[in-house]
């Protein structure tokens, strides 16, 4: 009786055993399905932080660019504005100067004698015209003088003209008679004559009227 008995404990030991077996490989399969799919989980979360942050450097990638433009279209603008500030300055710098012409010219005309005209005013150092350095100017002070041609129909009238130029305001010192020379228009005697005078307050004597 003992055989069958030991037997049958043997054959229940040995289902018990299969049955700790087949519940472990379940708790084996269960747990790689459970990694898996929590790997599968993170495979997805990454990509889509790869691509959220593939995004966010598209997005910054083109605002840099934009940066950049705008920096490059104010570098343009910059320059421009010191282009036309300088011409800017460049037009006031020369009306300036008209104005300051007018205005000399205006007094030297005022001055002349009824028997006396002139014919040309320019700066002392006028290539422009073809003429050289006025040789009676100091160089220190070439660069504001300028020089008074004209005629008129008696010395006494030149002289007059000089002395009235003289008590004005626009000479640092006496003008310097450099030429005085009679001729005849038609014929009528004319004395053709100039003068030379430094500028208390050179009037910008580049481009001036002559």
């Amino acid at each position: 009786m003992s055989r069958p008995l030991c037997h049958a404990n043997l054959i229940a030991s040995e289902l018990a055993q299969v049955r700790r077996n087949r519940l472990w490989r379940g708790l084996v399969v269960a747990t790689l399905v459970a990694l898996m799919v929590g790997l599968g989980a993170a495979h997805v979360g990454l990509r889509r932080r790869v691509s959220a942050l593939k995004q966010k450097e598209d997005r910054l990638a083109l605002a840099l660019s934009r940066v950049e433009s705008d920096a490059k279209r104010m570098q343009e603008l910059r320059k421009r504005h010191e282009e036309l500030t300088a011409h800017a300055a460049l037009v006031r710098k020369c009306r300036k100067t008209e104005e300051r012409w007018a205005q000399f010219l205006g007094a030297v005309s005022a001055k002349l004698p009824a028997d006396t005209w002139l014919t040309e005013i320019r700066s002392a150092e006028d290539h422009a015209s073809g003429s050289r350095s006025d040789p009676t100017v100091s160089r220190s002070s070439q660069e504001q003088a300028v020089v008074l041609a004209g005629v008129s129909q008696s010395p006494a009238g030149v002289s007059t003209y000089l002395t009235r130029l003289n008590y004005t305001d626009w000479f640092a010192a006496e003008l310097q008679l450099t030429k005085m020379k009679r001729t005849t228009i038609g014929e009528t005697p004319v004395y053709e004559f100039a003068a030379t005078g430094a500028l208390r307050t050179p009037l910008g004597l580049t481009g001036g009227p002559g």
